[in-house]
Order: structure tokens, then C-alpha cells, then sequence
């Protein structure tokens, strides 16, 4: 919520249309299907906010929590799941040469990502035994953008510390920016690392 509420404040606010901020969240399968693979076993799911709806963080909080009751249910991920399965086992497809559909598959998956504002995802919580965990200062989990998707954030969680981590091949700091004014005015202590590349300007 607080990264939408940002990224209204900073680029949709002026507009003030119904072009959506379009959120991608990773979800983990494991959690609805038994599997044994160590591979990466994850769907996603797009949390929709539309920028004429925003008039304060409560309310963005709100359009949150709605859109993930509707769009990160565990019936509707399995049939999308199911519904995928049965698309790539269809007889048919196994005619049409690889050549063929190697860019389709590219091209779809371009048209899927450039819908998306943001990445957003939690890798949870660290338990880590109290034998290892006291030589571990902080964890983070950083996204790597690419040229569709300038900007991702990864989330992770340590003794006690959210850490929030922003992947970005902007100029343009004013997200971070907005984020770290909005924990200001609610009175929220933070700490904030940077590779010095490109270094967030604070008054």
C-alpha cells in the first residue's frame, strides 16, 4: 500500500485518469500444490489500483486488501494453474515447430510484463537459528529490473527489521524518495543503504 500510495503521489496523482498502477505479485505454488522440485515454482497475480479511486493512504490500504481478497485466492490460482496445464498438454501444439512457438511464447510474455508499474515481492521471514543468525547483520532480497520493468522492489524480513530493497535503472529517485517521506510523517524509524550509484537526494 505504501509503494502504490508512492508511486500515486509521485506519477499518476497529476493525471488523475484511470490508467491503472498495475502491482506484480510473485506467488509461491508450494503452498497449494505438493511438490518436490527445487526449481522456481511460482504463478503471479496483478493487483490493479485505479488512480481516481486514491484520496488517502487509509483508502489505498483499503483497495489493497480487496484486490488481494479477489485476486490471491487459493481457488482461483489453482484453475488459472490447471487451466495453463491443459493449454501446454493440448495434442495440437505438439505440430507447430519450435521455431514457431518460441516467439509467441516471447512476445506474450512481453505484452504480459510491459502492463506491469511494479514488482512487488516478500520473500518472508528469515528463521534463522540464534547460533547463525547472531554473525548475520541484515538480509535483503533485491529484484534486478530490465528495460520493461525499470524498477522492482523485493521485500524480506530479520530479527525483527522489514527490510524494503528497490531494483532500479532510473535517474529518477522520487519513488524512494516519497516512501521515506511518507514513513516520516508516520513517525516510522528507518535506516537506508544505498550502492551510492545513484543516491536517493533528501532534503
Amino acid at each position: 500500500s505504501l509503494i502504490v500510495y508512492s508511486l500515486y503521489e509521485t506519477n499518476y496523482k497529476k493525471y488523475n485518469g484511470t490508467k491503472p498502477i498495475n502491482v506484480c505479485i510473485p506467488i509461491n505454488l508450494r503452498q497449494f500444490f505438493k511438490t518436490k522440485t527445487i526449481s522456481n515454482f511460482v504463478s503471479h497475480s496483478m493487483l490493479s489500483i485505479i488512480p481516481n479511486q486514491i484520496n488517502s493512504l487509509d483508502n489505498i490500504i483499503n483497495l489493497v486488501k480487496e484486490e488481494y481478497t479477489n485476486k490471491i485466492d487459493e481457488q482461483k490460482i489453482k484453475d488459472t494453474f490447471e487451466s495453463n496445464g491443459k493449454s501446454i498438454n493440448n495434442k495440437l501444439l505438439n505440430y507447430i515447430p519450435l521455431f514457431i512457438k518460441r516467439p509467441i511464447v516471447i512476445l506474450g510474455s512481453y505484452f504480459v510484463k510491459k502492463q506491469f508499474t511494479i514488482t512487488y515481492s516478500n520473500l518472508g521471514i528469515f528463521d534463522i537459528k540464534d547460533e547463525y543468525n547472531k554473525y548475520i547483520e541484515n538480509i535483503s532480497f533485491k529484484l534486478i529490473p530490465d528495460w520493461r520493468e525499470r524498477i522492482r522492489c523485493g521485500i524480506s524480513s530479520n530479527k525483527d527489521v522489514l527490510n524494503i530493497s528497490f531494483g532500479s535503472n532510473l535517474i529518477d529517485t522520487s519513488l524512494e524518495k516519497k516512501l521515506s517521506d511518507i514513513l516520516d510523517e508516520n513517525n516510522i524509524y528507518y535506516e537506508i543503504r544505498s550502492n551510492g550509484i545513484n543516491h536517493i537526494k533528501f532534503d
